[in-house]
This record gives structure tokens, C-alpha cells and sequence, in this order.
């Protein structure tokens, strides 16, 4: 993903998948270490409804039964003209990719088999080129449709689309059911709850961190609940004075969170992770922090993944102490949640749109926190490096249950251009005292809220580099 380090998101290309010196591009090639790797899924692809426990069903999951099915007279899929609105600066939606080019000279979009160049249209007769059409109907934020009008794309409210943009779950089966056709995008992936969700994250990672403990110590120790109720309530046990923070499987925002150090504090109902917490975070002016990392998923066989080198860093809005019975209570000192810190007096609304000064405030770029790293005895891209290997490694987890779920439900030869899904995902990362990265969680629905200059610089830099 190409980005300036101001966040402002210019790229040189409307494809994903174009080279660009600016991008941090990062392809896996070693799939096979993982190969003997057991992870858990339905033969049809499709997930148990308790891995969705605590989501929001009619608010947050995408169901097609409503939906017609997309009339293929109206949509471009790549194999011929699109007589609507054109503009010259408009570009297809594989534009930039070889089947892109093919596709644009007309046919079938095949190259011919005698490795000739491909004919070129009459003379006198100019190649008019494609208006994207973006479906928006189920997304919650503005941002997304000011981009896209920004790109002179047409936003449609119905079957006939190149691009449909949704803020929902897009659970096992259902994209099969909506019948995509090739040249339709879609900006999810089936099964992504392998990651999304905090119950089956961690339980990749442990399965994982046991066979390979020393590649994959990014993660804290964390027990699934209820499943793993009994270890964890030996580990209280033993350790009384330990800290550990306990999540709701579908939370967000905050919502639900709690710190304990008893077992017997987790509800009985509901499915939660319980993680060791981190006692000695590194510090900025006295105040913990986390950093939000973007990532677009772009194919996953083979994976391709782009990290936004922009992103936001949420900062506490009390000075941290370290944890005590007296202040275990203490959100604003113990979570960098922006939905919770903002309802703090002394929460600070970032002043500069611009990353390279936002560099005070409650919200910060993650370009100022590389260079507090740098003007303090660390290296921002050491640590830069070490929070995309985190990335890819925490992808790897998913990646056999992610594929087979994709392959079921779009078939080869209805694959356009090898990705019919992308996804933007955002990875929460906190670093130790010594600022090594830690995993947080990977959120498959980030917010892209704009309550401020700044977040609607990155977040409009991060859509418009993945679109």
C-alpha cells in the first residue's frame, strides 16, 4: 500500500497490487512451515454461531437474502464497454493489473497464445475508459462515500455495482449467495473471524505459539473462556498478584472490558479471552498508548498484504501507574480505547491534520511516535519492521481456514484478476518498555469515524489507497 508519510495517501496508481517504492508490500512465501498446523472450521466453510457471540446480528452481519442478485446486462465485468458516464481521469477496477489490460482492449481478456501484442483498437477510434460504480447501501460512514466521489466514481444504491463497500460480518457461505460476478469486488473476506474475533485469534496463536514459541512470542498469554476456565482459574490461583484483562469475544470500542485478578470475576455466560496484562508499557510523556495499524488484504493465495506506513496512535488520558488493587479500576489510566478516553475532561483532540506534527494530543500519528522512538534511543523502522513481521506472522494463523472458506465459495474461474475480496483491516498494537510490539487484537470492522482533522487524514488516505 503506497502512502506519503504525511498520510496524505497519494499513490502513482489506482491498483492495489502496482509497484511502488513508497509501499510496504509484504508477500509470504513460506505457507509450508505451517502445513501440519490444525485449525478448526465446518466442512461447508461456514463458521458456528458461537463464534459470532457477542455481535450485534441484524446491526453488524451481512445477509444477501434480501438482495437481488446482480443483473450481469449492467454490470462491467471487465469482457466488454461500459456505455454509462466516462472520464478520462476514471480507471477500471482491475486497472493496472495485466487481466486489467487485457480486459480493456475488448475480447475475452486473453493474451494471444502466440505471446504477440495485443491488437490495438481502429484507428481514429479512442478506448473510452470504464466509470466504477461503488455500492455504499450498508455503509456506516461518510468518509468512504466523500473518497469515492473524490475519484469521480458513481455511488449506486442497488444490484448493478463494480465495488460494494459494507461495514457488516460477512459470514461463510453468504458471498456464494449473492452470486458475484468477475469484476465485482467485494471489501471482505469469509472467515476472517479466525482473526476478527478475539475467541478464535487466540486460539490460533496458542495452537501455534506451542509448536513455535519463540517465533510467535508476540502475543501475551491469553486463556479462552469458558474452554479454558479451569487452567485459567489454576493460574489465579498461583498467582494472586498477576493481572490479567478479560475481553468479550465480539466487543468493540471498549465495550465490556474489565482488569481482575480472579477467575471467579469472569461472567458465566458469554464467551470472553482473558490475557496477562502488560505492566510495563513504554511510555510517551507519561502516558500509555497503542498504535492502530492499517493493513489491506488483497489476495490470499498467494497472500498479499500492503501496511499503511500512516496510521493513529490512541493515547490514555492519565498519567499510568503501575497496577495496583487501588487503581485496577482506572480506565482512563489502564485502556487506550479512544471510545472510552474521549469521555475524560482532560481528553485532547489532536490540533495538526498534518502527521508529521501531530504530535500532541489524546490521537497522534504513528509517523510521531517513529520519531519519538528515534529522538529517545530506539529505532522507529527497527520496531517498524517488527510490527509488520507481527502482521504477516498473525495472517499465517488464519491463513489455511481463510483460504479454504474462499476457494468453496468463489471459484477459480469466477475470480477476477486472483481477488474477488479485499479487506482493510486494523491491527492494535502495543509496545513494551524496551518497544517491542505486542498484539492486541485484529479488527475486522475498523472504525472510520472522523472526529478530527487528523483521523480524517489517515482514515481518508487508508480508503482511498485500498479502492
Amino acid at each position: 500500500m503506497s502512502s506519503s508519510e504525511s498520510g496524505s495517501g497519494d499513490s502513482s496508481s489506482s491498483s492495489c497490487d502496482s509497484d511502488n517504492s513508497s509501499s510496504d508490500e509484504l508477500e509470504d512465501h513460506h505457507q509450508p512451515a505451517f502445513r501440519h498446523t490444525r485449525v478448526e472450521y465446518g466442512g461447508d466453510g461456514c463458521h458456528k454461531d458461537e463464534d459470532y457471540s457477542g455481535v450485534d446480528s441484524d446491526r453488524e452481519i451481512y445477509r444477501p437474502s434480501d438482495e437481488a442478485p446482480c443483473d450481469s446486462a449492467d454490470v462491467d465485468d471487465g469482457d466488454s464497454d461500459n456505455d454509462g458516464d466516462c472520464s478520462d481521469d476514471d480507471d477500471i477496477a482491475a486497472g493496472g493489473t495485466a487481466a486489467g489490460a487485457a480486459g480493456a482492449h475488448g475480447g475475452d481478456g486473453e493474451v494471444p497464445e502466440d505471446g504477440g501484442a495485443v491488437p490495438s483498437p481502429a484507428p481514429g477510434k479512442r478506448k473510452r475508459k470504464a466509470r466504477i460504480t461503488v455500492n455504499l447501501d450498508l455503509c456506516d460512514y461518510t468518509v468512504v462515500t466523500k473518497v469515492c466521489e473524490e475519484l469521480g466514481w458513481r455511488i449506486s444504491s442497488g444490484a448493478n455495482w463494480n465495488i460494494k463497500w459494507m461495514d457488516r460480518y460477512l459470514l461463510g457461505s453468504a458471498i456464494k449467495d449473492m452470486g458475484l460476478r468477475r469484476g465485482q469486488r467485494i471489501n471482505h473476506f469469509p472467515a476472517m473471524a479466525e482473526l476478527a474475533f478475539k475467541c478464535r485469534l487466540a486460539a490460533n496463536l496458542n495452537r501455534v505459539k506451542r509448536l513455535l514459541p519463540d517465533d510467535f512470542d508476540f502475543h501475551p498469554d491469553t486463556w479462552v473462556l469458558p474452554d479454558e476456565g479451569p487452567a485459567f482459574a489454576r493460574v489465579t490461583a498461583e498467582h494472586r498478584n498477576r493481572t490479567y484483562i478479560v475481553k468479550p469475544n465480539g466487543g468493540s470500542q471498549g465495550r465490556g472490558i474489565f482488569l481482575t485478578r480472579r477467575a471467579a470475576d469472569v461472567p458465566a455466560e458469554g464467551k470472553f479471552v482473558a490475557q496477562r496484562y502488560l505492566n510495563k508499557p513504554l511510555l510517551i510523556e507519561g502516558l500509555k498508548f497503542d498504535l492502530r495499524v492499517y493493513v489491506l488484504v488483497t489476495s490470499l493465495a498467494p497472500l498479499r498484504v500492503y501496511v499503511m506506513r500512516e496510521g493513529l496512535a490512541r493515547f490514555c488520558t492519565k498519567e499510568y501507574e503501575s497496577i495496583t488493587s487501588k487503581n485496577l479500576d482506572n480506565q482512563f489510566m489502564h485502556l487506550t480505547n479512544y471510545a472510552i478516553n474521549k469521555h475524560n475532561d482532560d481528553f485532547e483532540q489532536p490540533a495538526h491534520a498534518d502527521a508529521s506534527r501531530a504530535d500532541s494530543g489524546s490521537k497522534r500519528s504513528i509517523s510521531s511516535v517513529r520519531r519519538w522512538l528515534d529522538a529517545n534511543g530506539f529505532s522507529g523502522e527497527a520496531v517498524w519492521d517488527k510490527v509488520k513481521e507481527l502482521i504477516v506472522k498473525t495472517l499465517l494463523v488464519g491463513l489455511p481456514a481463510n483460504t479454504h472458506t474462499y476457494r468453496l465459495n468463489v471459484p477459480e474461474a469466477r475470480d477476477a484478476v486472483g481477488f474477488t475480496c479485499f479487506t482493510v483491516l486494523g491491527f492494535d498494537v502495543i509496545l513494551d518498555r524496551a518497544a517491542r510490539p505486542t498484539l492486541l487484537e485484529v479488527n475486522e470492522l475498523p472504525s472510520f469515524e472522523t472526529d478530527s482533522p487528523l483521523d480524517r487524514a489517515v482514515k481518508s488516505a487508508v480508503i482511498r489507497e485500498a479502492l
